[in-house]
């Protein structure tokens, strides 16, 4: 666990800690290329299948102990989000 004084004065830093979870490697975001593939790729999925992905990118998300879940995980969560929202 990685802790941060928070800015204060007299002390306050000991009773006002600001919790910082790490990463668990280096995170690489992707490439608005690679973004572009994954909504052609969503594009050619039944609409049963675009929502079992959304649903295992929704569990990639989850926060593992203090480890942050990777930039790729959120990016792909929110593309699957766009997807669905503009096939409503």
């Amino acid at each position: 666990m990685f802790l941060k004084p928070f800015p204060g004065g007299k002390g306050e830093h000991k009773a006002k800690m600001l919790f910082i979870p790490l990463m668990a490697e280096p995170d690489h975001p992707f490439t608005s290329e690679d973004l572009k593939a994954i909504e052609e790729n969503l594009a050619r999925l039944h609409e049963s299948s675009v929502q079992r992905v959304y649903r295992e990118a929704w569990q990639q998300c989850e926060m593992k102990g203090e480890h942050l879940p990777p930039a790729k995980a959120l990016q792909n969560l929110v593309q699957i989000w766009k997807f669905l929202w503009k096939r409503r």
